[in-house]
């Protein structure tokens, strides 16, 4: 059998192949009141309610991105396919964790709350000025700690939340499946440029590449 010779940049992409880990991941929600990841239920004044979501909570949490259909435009015999944006809602899904001070019991109660009041009535606040502009930032990072890329989705409004699940028999937390809907989303990449091609005496920095907005 003959031997491949092989090229230089095919051996330095097996020796230097880089995976990015699923599990390297921090979502934050923000515009929250009282602060950032930061949330109160106003209607309980008795007890103490201002709750803080941390990293912790959250398992895992798809990001959507823009879908395409295709339409055909005759040009005599020829049909040319052109692209058309499939208008439908950005939807994320965040399964959260439970912990023992019911923070994410409190948090989707609290999302509730800016569509339905505490007797099930429904308010039509999506379009008042004074509605909550919820923005969820997921930022993606590398194994070392560099970020990557950050997905900022916005006027979040949550959607779905699945059933809690008690039972004596087992050993799992608790966890609540929620799904939020966005309009419209922005990326912010950055440099990844290795740190042994920076000199900062020669004013070389790591900073961000650009921002693609998309509306």
């Amino acid at each position: 059998m003959a031997n491949v010779k092989l090229g230089s940049s095919y051996k330095n992409f097996m020796s230097t192949k880089g995976i990015q880990r699923a599990y390297n991941f921090v979502v934050n929600f923000h515009n929250l009141s009282g602060g950032i990841d930061k949330f109160k239920i106003p209607q309980h004044k008795d007890i103490l309610t201002e709750k803080t979501l941390r990293a912790s909570h959250i398992k895992n949490v798809t990001v959507p991105t823009y879908q395409f259909k295709s339409e055909g435009q005759d040009f005599g015999p020829f049909l040319r396919a052109v692209p058309v944006l499939d208008r439908q809602p950005l939807n994320i899904t965040i399964e959260m964790e439970e912990d023992d001070q019911h923070t994410i019991g409190y948090f989707i109660q609290y999302l509730q709350n800016e569509m339905m009041n505490e007797f099930g009535v429904y308010r039509p606040v999506y379009y008042d000025a004074s509605r909550l502009k919820l923005k969820i930032v997921i930022e993606i990072f590398r194994a070392d700690g560099t970020k990557v890329v950050d997905y900022s989705y916005y006027n979040c409004f949550l959607q779905t939340v699945s059933e809690s699940t008690y039972d004596y028999t087992a050993n799992t937390a608790v966890s609540n499946t929620l799904t939020f809907i966005s309009d419209f989303y922005s990326t912010k990449y950055y440099d990844i440029e290795p740190e042994t091609k920076l000199r900062p005496e020669l004013g070389h920095t790591r900073g961000v590449l650009g921002i693609l907005d998309r509306l």
